[in-house]
C-alpha cells in the first residue's frame, strides 16, 4: 500500500530534535522516534523500522552520529541524512555513504530538499547497475529505487514523497502522459505524469521488478497478483477481477515469465 514515509529523528538538543519533529509532521511525514543517543537510535532504528533517518553528528554517550550510520548500513540500509555544522571533525563521515548533510539552522525549504536528496542519492547507490543510468531511477514525479517508487504528491501546497512497495502494485494502465498505479487495498489508483514508455525502460532488466510485465499498449501488471487467464493468454484477470487483453506481441514474454513463477 502507498505509505506515508517514517522518519527517526537523532538529535542530542531536544529543542532541536522538536523544531525538525514539527517542520516533518508539516510537511506531512511520520516521525515515528526521537532519541539523542546512538544507543537508543539503533534501538529504535530495529523496533519502528524508519525509512528515512536524520541523524546529528554529536549525540549523547559513546557513539557518534557516524557510528551510528555505520550500523544502519549493515544492518537494513536506508536513507539517512547527516545533521551537523561539524563535518570537519568527522572524516570517517563518507565511509557510512550519507545521503544528504542537512546544517543547522534548520528551515523546511532545505529540509524537503535534502529529502528529496537522500532519496535520489540512495536509489542510485544500492543499484549500482540502475546508478550507471541516471535517468531510469530519477522522474519528475517518482524515485524508482530497487524495491518501492519513491512518489512524489503535492497536498495542501506542499510536496512530499510517499512510498510504494513494488508488490503493493497491482497493475498499471496509460493515459497519455498519465501513469495509473492500481495497488492492493486503494481504491482509487496513484496518477503519475510519465509515459508507458518511459516507466517500461526504467525497469528494464532489474531483478526487483521482473514480475512487472509489460502486456499491451496500455497495460503492465503484477504477474503474481493474476487470478486467471486464457489458455492462449489473450485475456488476463487480476485479483480485484479487472479484466485485461493481452496484445499478441507480448504473449510470448508474458508466457515466459508466467512458465518462471
Amino acid at each position: 500500500m502507498l505509505s506515508v514515509i517514517k522518519v527517526l529523528i537523532v538529535e542530542d538538543s531536544p529543542l532541536q530534535a522538536e523544531t525538525l519533529s514539527i517542520m516533518l509532521r508539516q510537511m506531512g511525514y511520520d516521525v515515528v522516534a526521537k532519541c539523542s543517543s546512538g544507543e537508543d537510535a539503533l534501538k529504535k532504528f530495529e523496533e519502528h523500522e524508519p525509512d528515512l533517518v536524520l541523524l546529528d553528528i554529536k549525540l549523547h554517550g559513546p557513539m557518534t552520529g557516524v557510528d551510528v550510520g555505520k550500523a544502519i548500513m549493515n544492518s537494513r540500509p536506508v536513507p539517512h541524512i547527516y545533521l551537523s555544522a561539524w563535518l570537519d571533525e568527522f572524516p570517517d563521515v563518507v565511509d557510512t555513504l550519507p545521503n544528504a548533510v542537512f546544517s543547522k539552522p534548520y528551515n523546511e525549504g532545505d529540509l524537503h530538499r535534502n529529502i528529496q536528496l537522500a532519496i535520489q542519492n540512495y536509489a542510485q547507490r544500492i543499484e549500482p547497475e540502475a546508478a550507471n543510468n541516471p535517468e531510469r531511477i530519477v522522474f519528475p514525479g517518482v524515485i524508482i529505487s530497487r524495491d518501492c517508487l519513491w512518489i512524489k504528491q503535492r497536498s495542501e501546497a506542499r510536496e512530499r514523497f510517499f512510498k510504494l512497495p513494488v508488490d503493493d502494485i497491482r497493475y498499471i494502465k496509460s493515459d497519455n502522459v498519465y501513469l495509473n498505479f492500481y495497488i492492493k487495498n486503494r481504491d482509487l489508483p496513484i496518477v503519475i505524469v510519465m509515459r508507458i514508455s518511459e516507466f517500461t525502460n526504467a525497469i528494464r532488466d532489474r531483478d526487483s521488478y521482473h514480475h512487472i510485465r509489460r502486456v499491451g499498449m496500455s497495460h503492465l501488471v503484477n504477474v503474481r497478483d493474476l487470478k486467471s487467464f486464457t489458455r492462449t493468454l489473450d485475456v488476463i484477470t487480476m485479483n480485484d477481477d479487472y479484466e485485461i487483453r493481452v496484445s499478441e506481441p507480448y504473449r510470448d514474454s508474458l508466457r515466459s515469465t508466467l512458465e518462471a513463477f
